[in-house]
């Protein structure tokens, strides 16, 4: 309402001045210095005196309506980038929870067997992390062990959860859907994966083991350590 008040003050200004004219401006006797002629050329007067003022009326109200129109540009180029902002944040959403569902695929997928070990027959998942954990104890000396396919395909695991985590504390998505994004990560490795790693780092101590798996399963051990779990 206030933003109107300029307009409703010039209307009702002009209107009273237009009211003088007409009424007042006519009376000859109270213009006695002033030669009106007659009341033909009443209108005239009239009309030459209040043409400048509608003139600037007119002019106030077109530049209050180019004021309004502007401020209603503003809030609607402001709803436009709001929605985009909100549109660019549920897209990322998606990419990363993608990303975490792909995860736990290859999670699934992965599996180890070792001829050295006597492990013939295929594990997958969580059985073939805890086979070479237990098996890791044993053969870390053994080269043929070292080769094993299971050290390439769990680095590549470890790393993309690794860089998961990493570009979900660097995107611009909202604060609860990190919070969820985090929350679902943190809950997989602690179920799926912490026991394994905190027993193979056990082992890499204790026998001074060099690998690059190792470097990455402690580097990943320490950031999910500095993650609340409780959400």
């Amino acid at each position: 309402m206030k933003r109107f008040l300029p307009v409703i003050g010039l209307a009702l200004g002009t209107f009273l001045i237009m009211t003088f004219a007409v009424f007042v401006i006519p009376h000859e006797s109270l213009w006695k210095d002033t030669n009106l002629s007659s009341y033909a050329n009443v209108g005239d007067t009239i009309g030459g005196i209040t043409a400048p003022i509608i003139g600037l009326l007119g002019v106030l109200l077109v530049y209050f309506s180019f004021k309004e129109q502007s401020r209603a540009n503003d809030i609607q180029i402001k709803a436009l980038n709001e929605e985009t902002r909100r549109n660019i944040n549920s897209q990322e959403f998606n990419v990363l929870l993608d990303l975490y569902k792909q995860i736990k695929s290859d999670y699934d997928s992965i599996y180890f067997s070792s001829k050295v070990a006597k492990i013939t027959r295929p594990l997958h998942g969580r059985k073939a992390i805890n086979s070479f954990t237990d098996k890791l104890k044993v053969y870390y000396k053994n080269a043929q062990f070292l080769a094993n396919p299971f050290y390439r395909d769990y680095r590549f695991l470890v790393n993309e959860l690794t860089m998961l985590v990493g570009r979900i504390k660097a995107s611009n998505i909202d604060k609860k859907d990190s919070e969820l994004l985090m929350s679902l990560i943190s809950f997989f490795y602690e179920t799926k994966m912490k026991s394994y790693h905190v027993r193979i780092l056990d082992t890499v101590n204790a026998k001074k083991l060099k690998h690059q798996l190792f470097s990455q399963i402690r580097d990943l051990h320490n950031k999910m350590e500095q993650v609340d779990f409780t959400g």
